[in-house]
């Protein structure tokens, strides 16, 4: 066992003793590390507690992929990203692979062609109903709601950690046997003109409420925009970049159940 601290002297040895022998845990069975609090860069930093939008990993079959955003089901707090970053009953980690930065379990994975989703059940981390905001890192999106309804010409963005905010327009909200790489075939996707790439899959697709004083209501009580979810990022089209796919939330709430998310 690895247990790392800010600052490591006396009272916090002894303090760590006292914990260990209560918990009759050998004290030659831990490694204590001195480790500075490290302060998020980008999406690809270590970030807690955890919000969507930023890098997430299931080693060795799968790279790196994005969080989309987090969800409480059945009242266990976890999170939703793509299915075919993650294998079922894996361990995910935030932001590389190391025991420290375990993050949490993949419970659920969809096996439908309603959507490419997964929720993964959060482990010993706090958490927070949040996504990514790049352009205020130290206030980030509130998410308020789910939008069910999802028509073409409604504006949409996405957060990911390869090409980060994007946003665009619906211009199919009904895509059939939409292929999704190492997964399979989709029905009732939606295609929008919003830019992404490898590493984004699995990122929110949101956007800020559609009535005004949702909005106002949001910048006073947090002093940011709310963001509303529509779906998770499944796919792209290398070669038009600047169109791509998601599963709505509809579709992902078919595939594991509804999901609370702002807590």
């Amino acid at each position: 066992m690895i247990v790392r601290f800010e600052k490591v002297d006396k009272v916090v040895i002894k303090e760590l003793e006292g914990t260990l022998n209560r918990l009759n845990i050998p004290l030659d069975a831990v490694v204590v590390k001195k480790q500075p609090k490290p302060i998020p860069a980008s999406r690809e930093s270590y970030i807690r507690p955890l919000i969507g939008g930023i890098k997430i990993v299931q080693p060795p079959s799968h790279g790196k992929c994005t969080l989309g955003f987090v969800a409480k089901r059945n009242g266990v707090r976890g999170f939703v990203t793509a299915a075919h970053c993650v294998d079922k009953y894996g361990d995910v980690y935030q932001p590389t692979e190391d025991p420290y930065y375990r993050v949490g379990t993949v419970v659920i994975k969809s096996s439908s062609r309603n959507s490419d989703s997964a929720w993964v059940r959060i482990e010993g981390v706090s958490s927070d109903f949040r996504i990514y905001n790049q352009y205020n890192t130290a206030n980030h999106y509130s998410v308020f709601s789910k939008m069910y309804s999802q028509t073409e010409g409604m504006r949409v963005c996405k957060g990911g950690i390869t090409t980060g905010e994007t946003c665009g327009v619906i211009v199919d909200a009904d895509y059939d046997n939409l292929p999704v790489p190492i997964y399979g075939w989709l029905d009732n996707q939606i295609e929008a003109t919003f830019r992404s790439s490898q590493g984004d899959s699995g990122a929110a697709v949101y956007y800020s409420p559609l009535d005004s004083w949702v909005v106002n209501w949001c910048i006073s009580t947090y002093g940011v925009t709310c963001k509303d979810i529509y779906g998770v990022v499944n796919s792209y089209l290398s070669a038009y970049p600047y169109y791509s796919y998601y599963s709505p939330i509809g579709n992902v709430e078919a595939d594991l159940g509804y999901l609370d998310v702002n807590g």
